[in-house]
């Protein structure tokens, strides 16, 4: 645990060395991305079968490697921890994050029946090794899946949402590992966090998995 630990400190500290507050929203994210992927060499765990361990962080700090919830969550925590206005977003099928407009997004997490997630200035797949996704292009992937573009696919969301999406990872990942039992009961752990929700987010149980390797549909342009 204390080489975990060690391991998102060196992280959080080499990041912050780097930034500079007259830096642009891209050039921090390029900042991010060079420590994450260049220099400390994280990449996406790409494999026929989903392994649960991928999407928990302190897999991910240990291996070097994750799938799209974990590499995910493990860059929106240095960069929350940098003050540096990202968020997750709840892409069906693979867990994005976004970089907003601080005047913005505050209001728009919460009203959740606001459609245009306008705080949204781009996005950031760091399954993809931080690649930067303009707005066009997750139209285009919701498009493909039928589903509209909207606050809840694509526009910011909240902790409790991403604490969803990892308990259905992980219990996705031992059912198909034949684990039924320990599923059962991520399962029940998710029955008990949708009735302790807070959040004014989504109140539907959440299913995707991100163990999906469609990191190409969301290559990015930018």
């Amino acid at each position: 645990m204390d080489e975990v630990r060690e391991a998102y400190a060196k992280l959080k500290r080499d990041v912050w060395l780097e930034l500079n507050e007259e830096f642009t929203a891209l050039e921090q994210v390029r900042i991010l991305n060079h420590i994450l992927f260049d220099a400390e060499g994280y990449t996406n765990a790409k494999s026929g079968q989903p392994d649960p361990k991928n999407a928990l962080v302190g897999h991910v700090l240990g291996e070097k490697k994750g799938n799209p919830l974990g590499l995910g969550i493990l860059y929106l925590s240095l960069a929350q921890d940098l003050n540096l206005p990202i968020h997750g977003v709840n892409l069906p099928n693979h867990f994005i994050l976004c970089y907003c407009d601080e005047h913005h997004v505050h209001h728009e997490l919460a009203a959740p029946d606001n459609q245009t997630p306008g705080g949204v200035l781009f996005y950031i797949n760091p399954f993809s090794q931080g690649t930067v996704i303009n707005k066009a292009e997750v139209s285009e992937f919701l498009s493909h899946l039928e589903l509209p573009v909207d606050e809840k696919n694509c526009g910011p969301c909240g902790s409790v949402d991403i604490v969803r999406r990892l308990i259905g990872n992980v219990a996705y990942g031992f059912e198909r590992n034949g684990f039924i039992r320990q599923a059962e009961k991520m399962r029940e752990l998710l029955l008990f966090v949708e009735s302790g929700a807070t959040e004014t987010s989504s109140t539907e149980t959440s299913t995707d998995v991100d163990d999906h390797n469609d990191d190409a549909a969301l290559g990015g342009t930018l």
